[in-house]
């Protein structure tokens, strides 16, 4: 998302800007996923967006909004009130597939970067050497509840969408998205710092 003045108004026009080394992005915090998906976005685009941290999504919205810094990216979610007030704007969501949150806002890949897939994600883990029986009951726990229409409801007011994966899906899925986010940090050199 951008700030509404930045005069920025495609993903084409942020590309553009970006690869002269002028723009700044928020973010809530060295290595947070906002963080890491910009240094992506700047990998897979070819930009220069310099990364510019802050101690929280709050701080780094409210400077987005304020136009001191022109770029986040941030989950729209808490955006949206400020893209309806017309004070910022969303070009484009990260994730592989449109929202089911909001499904007129096309995606990264539609947008001019075939391939990009950056979407945070959360998940229950365990203890190493957890028996498959409670691991797999536990999975079904989980499972039924992110079924249930009232958890789904909940994860849609928050921009989350549900995913649901036996215990093998899963640590195949994290095991990809290690690999993904680790060459992501080691291509654009970022660091906690």
């Amino acid at each position: 998302m951008v700030n509404a003045g930045a005069g920025i108004n495609s993903l084409q026009d942020l590309i553009t800007q970006g690869k002269q080394g002028k723009l700044n992005f928020a973010s809530a915090g060295s290595g947070t996923p906002q963080h890491i998906i910009g240094e992506m976005f700047n990998v897979r685009a070819g930009t220069k967006i310099q990364h510019v941290p802050y101690k929280g999504s709050g701080p780094a919205m409210n400077d987005l909004l304020g136009g001191q810094v022109p770029v986040a990216f941030e989950n729209p979610v808490p955006a949206m009130p400020h893209v309806k007030a017309g004070k910022l704007k969303v070009l484009a969501v990260t994730g592989a597939s449109r929202s089911v949150v909001f499904p007129d806002i096309p995606t990264v890949a539609e947008s001019g970067l075939p391939g990009f897939d950056a979407k945070p994600w959360y998940g229950f883990l365990a203890p190493a050497g957890l028996s498959p029986e409670i691991a797999g009951r536990l999975n079904q726990a989980i499972r039924e509840a992110v079924g249930t229409a009232e958890f789904k409801a909940r994860l849609f007011e928050l921009g989350a969408e549900p995913m649901s994966m036996s215990p093998a899906e899963f640590h195949a899925f994290a095991q990809t998205e290690l690999d993904k986010w680790t060459q992501v940090v080691k291509a654009s050199g970022a660091t906690v710092d």
